[in-house]
């Protein structure tokens, strides 16, 4: 698992075949995420899941944007 900080949170990645992220950030953290991803050879819209823990926008404000990019998201 990988942490990633955001502006006001942090994103957990999980490296499976099919890339899951625990919480997505707030609505202004895509470029961030973004960078955060690249080096590890991914993009946002290789996000297989997104799971939100909670559903204030600093943890969920993502989720939209990740869902139009082809990620399933479920809140847990």
């Amino acid at each position: 698992m990988v942490q990633i900080k955001l502006s006001l949170s942090n994103v957990f990645l999980i490296r499976t075949a099919r890339p899951v992220l625990i919480d997505g950030g707030s609505p202004k953290d895509l470029d961030a995420l973004t960078t955060a991803l690249a080096p590890r050879g991914l993009r946002p819209a290789d996000l297989a899941l997104v799971i939100l823990t909670h559903a204030p926008s600093d943890h969920a404000g993502l989720a939209a944007e990740l869902r139009v990019g082809g990620a399933k998201v479920a809140l847990g």
